[in-house]
């Protein structure tokens, strides 16, 4: 889901989280009947991808993936099917921005940065997250950078 969040996102995201995982057990229970076993139902991953960050995301500028799962306070580690991943796109933009930005600096040195970033092979994520954050004539170019599998 590609969205803009007000503050209340872990709670929409955990609802909508639970829905997923309500409706797989539905399918499997109903393909599976009487052979149906909790095990049966695998983790749900929620992924939240925002154009717009709310200012929690902005106290961790440095990073652009949050991933959260359920864990117990004293060790004790079950295997709870919810797992959640934040992606505020504005932070990866910044970010990957900052990499090539010439802070007005048109020298030679600059460029050459430039050119040497624009020449770097993406891993794959880093190429997904450019298409998904791209608007208009800025990610066109962007966009066809090629990527070397992870």
């Amino acid at each position: 889901m590609k969205t803009n969040f007000s503050n209340d996102s872990g709670q929409r995201s955990a609802c909508y989280s639970s829905d997923l995982l309500l409706r797989q057990y539905r399918r499997v229970k109903g393909e599976k009947k009487k052979a149906f076993s909790y095990k049966d139902i695998k983790s749900v991953y929620t992924i939240v991808l925002f154009e717009t960050s709310t200012k929690e995301f902005h106290e961790y500028p440095q990073n652009y993936i949050h991933r959260f799962k359920q864990q117990s306070d004293t060790g004790l580690e079950l295997e709870l099917l919810q797992k959640y991943l934040f992606i505020p796109l504005d932070i990866f933009r910044a970010k990957h921005h900052n990499g090539v930005k010439s802070n007005g600096d048109s020298s030679r040195a600059s460029e050459a940065r430039l050119q040497k970033f624009v020449k770097q092979r993406w891993n794959k994520k880093e190429a997904w997250l450019t298409f998904l954050s791209a608007d208009g004539r800025t990610g066109r170019a962007e966009r066809n950078h090629s990527y070397t599998a992870e």
